[in-house]
């Protein structure tokens, strides 16, 4: 004959004490996990007024030969998103100097 189990659930094993002990173990193994995800930084950090103007990232993908574009500030760079013979692509150009650190399709 099995024997039966009883169903035990954390509130029936563990004091208050040893729940919070626990959450917080849990909780502290998840932070790695996100920080990891986090956007890498891509090109050097420059304070924010060393950057130049969205104006003159626009200017530089309209200077590659780019129409249609979205430009936004992401690891560090500004990054133009755009497409090109139907492919989506994405240039980062560094903001102080508007070198192109990296780009290819997405």
């Amino acid at each position: 004959m099995r024997k039966i189990l009883p169903i035990l659930y954390p509130a029936d094993v563990m004091t208050p004490k040893a729940s919070a002990v626990a959450l917080a173990l849990a909780l502290s193994m998840l932070l790695p996990v996100s920080a990891v995800r986090a956007t890498e930084q891509t090109c050097p950090y420059y304070a924010p007024q060393d950057w130049m103007p969205r104006e003159s990232a626009e200017a530089k993908a309209r200077e590659l030969g780019y129409e249609k574009f979205f430009v936004q500030p992401d690891g560090g760079c500004w990054t133009i998103y755009t497409t090109k013979d139907g492919s989506r692509w994405r240039i980062m150009i560094d903001p102080k100097t508007g070198a192109i650190v990296r780009q290819g399709q997405t």
